[in-house]
């Protein structure tokens, strides 16, 4: 193939966007348990599958049937840079038309996508790579896989490990108290208090900000317990700068000042 004649039709390929990429994905079935004579089967390993069409510049025809030599090659550039995976292979060109899996020959490395940008280049026999790039884009609905190691948003170093143990009889609060609050008081009041913490209600959002020195409260780090004193209420609780957030609303779901007692425990 000559060097002229890939380069017209790599131009002509990026001017009439012919070229079509999908990435598709191999999900695992529900994890069963396989009969006891059966071996598991291997889990196959992701492949993208990629089509385009190879015309002849002059006429805008397919080009002639055939087996083509193609290199493909993934970039974390859209200009220069160093491949990250490359394969080669023979293709089957009909009508102009090919389709092939690439990582069918050379595996591909799943830490490559990992939300970073790739771009996709292809060389057909000895001529040069056609330019522009291909860009890698998201299925829509796969954009939501980046959150896929974090629970609720959160890092898997948030967490305590499964086997981590507790020592129960040195589990003590790090604070609690008994917190008076009445409407039309200017700051709520604190009662048989242990521990070393503040409180302040925030009227702009509605809820009480209590902060526990040398403590940069998450709560998902901590045991806490909450209960007002007023009936016909609910508690919440959470976290904001370091500080645990107790917000008490009424039966008509509306923020409300009123009198609660907290502890909470550092597992």
């Amino acid at each position: 193939m000559h060097t002229s004649f890939v380069k017209m039709v790599a131009a002509t390929i990026a001017a009439l966007g012919m070229i079509v990429f999908v990435i598709t994905s191999v999900r695992a079935s529900p994890e069963q348990s396989p009969p006891a004579a059966v071996a598991a089967a291997p889990i196959a390993a992701p492949v993208i599958n990629y089509q385009g069409r190879l015309v002849d510049p002059a006429t805008n025809a397919p080009i002639s049937d055939g087996s083509y030599t193609m290199a493909f090659a993934l970039y974390t550039a859209e200009i220069g840079g160093t491949s990250v995976w490359t394969e080669s292979k023979d293709v089957n060109v009909s009508n102009g038309l090919f389709s092939t899996l690439l990582g069918d020959t050379t595996p591909l490395n799943a830490a490559d996508f990992n939300s970073q940008g790739l771009w996709l280049g292809i060389q057909v026999g000895s001529d040069p790579e056609m330019t522009p790039r291909q860009r890698i884009g998201y299925a829509a609905y796969a954009m939501h896989a980046l959150d896929a190691d974090t629970l609720d948003g959160q890092e898997g170093s948030d967490f305590a490990a499964a086997d981590h143990t507790h020592d129960e009889f040195n589990l003590l609060p790090i604070a609690m108290g008994f917190i008076l609050d009445f409407s039309g008081k200017d700051a709520p009041g604190i009662e048989r208090s242990t521990g070393n913490f503040t409180v302040e209600y925030n009227a702009a959002q509605g809820w009480y900000e209590i902060e526990i020195a040398d403590e940069p409260y998450f709560f998902r780090q901590y045991i806490t317990l909450i209960t007002a004193t007023n009936t016909n209420v609910t508690v919440s609780e959470g976290s904001v700068n370091d500080k645990l957030i107790v917000q008490i609303r009424n039966s008509s779901g509306n923020p409300v000042r009123a009198s609660f007692q907290f502890v909470v425990y550092q597992p």
